[in-house]
């Protein structure tokens, strides 16, 4: 096999099993038994395999949403909403999920009897157009939620290959905007060789196989699942900062990950 047509994933150096990819065919190879190469989380999202479009990242594009600032230690002290994607590769992920969930901090309210709503939107990355929005009630407590696309109310799933951008505001009731973020996300094809092992892993494993495979959005949403359930489990703590910090959200390790996740209907 040619040089060209492998690369290696960077592991953290609690692991040190090696994952190979063979880019040129489009599928996951996975060397070692499932126990072996599920240990396994990046220590760099890199997004190698899937590299963002030339135009992410441009002033341009992120006028459409929020920007993000420097480190900060502890969540209590950020006074933004964060969108849980990859600074690494300006702000972009893929998902193999038709439906996908996105995560995103929230921070608290700086008067507890302000009414704040969330405004979340996607829209077609390549001409803007809106597909999706809808509106929820902010808690006046800081965290993490998740707002996951509603497959009943009649939306489309997202198309496999197509770019997406998404982005969320908090208003408050005089419509003023009081924060911003936003996130890219490009639907792509599960590889027979990975839906194998997916189906074999336990939900941890999922979590684990999906950042191996650079899937972002899915690995971040299962383990967020899973870490929200048994927030004492040390090996899913151990995972979750991980990821994070992978990704260059360390700042977000700490923040809780508030139990409900928000659906709504489309509007």
């Amino acid at each position: 096999m040619s040089r060209t047509m492998c690369r290696y994933l960077k592991l953290s150096s609690a692991f040190s099993v090696r994952l190979a990819l063979m880019v040129a065919v489009g599928s996951v190879i996975i060397n070692q038994p499932l126990s072996v190469v599920a240990q396994n989380i990046p220590e760099r999202w890199q997004a190698q395999e899937y590299q963002p479009p030339g135009n992410i990242g441009t002033p341009t594009s992120l006028d459409r949403g929020g920007t993000r600032g420097g480190r900060l230690t502890s969540p209590t002290a950020i006074d933004r909403p964060i969108a849980l994607v990859p600074t690494t590769s300006n702000q972009f992920g893929v998902t193999v999920n038709p439906y996908p969930s996105f995560l995103i901090y929230l921070p608290s309210s700086s008067n507890s009897q302000a009414i704040q709503e969330v405004e979340f939107r996607l829209e077609d990355g390549d001409t803007g157009e809106e597909i999706y929005t809808s509106t929820f009630k902010k808690s006046a407590t800081s965290g993490i939620v998740t707002i996951a696309l509603p497959a009943e109310a009649g939306l489309l799933p997202l198309e496999v290959n197509k770019l997406y951008h998404w982005s969320l505001a908090i208003v408050d009731d005089l419509q003023e905007t009081k924060g911003e973020t936003n996130g890219w996300i490009k639907r792509v094809e599960l590889k027979s060789p990975l839906s194998l092992q997916l189906q074999q892993a336990s939900p941890q494993e999922q979590a684990r196989l999906y950042a191996e495979a650079e899937i972002w959005y899915d690995s971040l949403a299962k383990l967020a699942q899973i870490y929200r359930s048994r927030p004492d489990d040390l090996a899913l703590a151990s995972d979750w900062e991980k990821l994070l910090t992978s990704a260059g959200l360390e700042e977000l390790v700490q923040a809780s990950l508030v139990r409900s996740s928000l659906t709504s209907a489309h509007k």
